[in-house]
């Protein structure tokens, strides 16, 4: 477990402090607000990685994985917009990471319209201390979401066994899954999931709860996210939530 305590000009990609679990990078952030985040991640167990711009960060990140990416906005140079489409690219070998964005708070609104669209989190630059400490421990705890992968099938039902449209799989990970469905389960709802795939022996039948909807004019897609309540079946949910096209 590294705690880091260095501060001042942040280095080039490539140059990582610490030997940790996870690899992070952090990116064109102010010298005051990087101390705060490496003060954050430092009981995390964390390589931290930092990089001026965006340019040079992407360099590093689609060559070598990582598990968290903390940026500032707005960034300097390069919309984050294409940053994302970069990082997310299915090229990219930190494509799978969380990302976190610190935003000024004048822009927090304008920021927070890329949750959802390559981004994990958008907090303000001044979040306390113990907020951003939180919260991006609970982002390096997230498991992996992936695209579904060829002839993955998953069909939900209502606990008296009615069928809920959906319209496919968006993302998958070991803890649950997001639907394109023109329906809105009420959050809390029990569900039923059967997931079927090739590389199973049999379908997976996981009981759930919906936890999240889609949002009107900040996704483009209408749906609802599910987290499994049931039994154990990590080793095949990680199975499936790896196999990307």
């Amino acid at each position: 477990m590294m705690v880091f305590g260095w501060m001042g000009t942040a280095r080039r990609p490539g140059r990582a402090r610490g030997v940790g679990l996870h690899r992070a990078m952090v990116v064109a952030l102010d010298t005051q607000t990087l101390l705060r985040v490496e003060t954050a991640l430092g009981g995390l167990g964390c390589t931290l990685v930092t990089a001026d711009n965006a340019t040079l960060a992407l360099k590093d990140l689609c060559l070598h994985e990582h598990s968290l990416v903390v940026c500032n906005y707005p960034l300097p140079h390069l919309l984050l917009r294409h940053f994302l489409q970069r990082l997310r690219h299915a090229t990219c070998a930190s494509r799978h990471c969380s990302m976190v964005v610190l935003a000024i708070p004048e822009l927090l609104s304008g920021a927070s319209r890329f949750v959802g669209h390559g981004a994990n989190a958008v907090l303000p630059r001044w979040v306390p201390q113990t907020q951003l400490e939180e919260a991006l421990r609970r982002l390096l705890d997230v498991p992996e979401r992936c695209p579904p992968s060829s002839g993955l099938e998953v069909r939900v039902r209502n606990p008296d066994g009615s069928l809920i449209p959906a319209e496919g799989v968006v993302n998958i990970s070991a803890s649950g899954l997001l639907l394109r469905s023109p329906v809105r389960p009420m959050l809390g709802a029990t569900v039923k999931t059967v997931i079927s795939h090739p590389d199973l022996e049999e379908p997976l039948n996981l009981p759930a709860r919906v936890v999240r909807h889609t949002r009107p004019g900040r996704e483009e897609m209408a749906g609802f996210a599910v987290t499994f309540s049931g039994p154990s079946l990590k080793a095949s949910l990680e199975l499936l939530s790896r196999r990307v096209n």
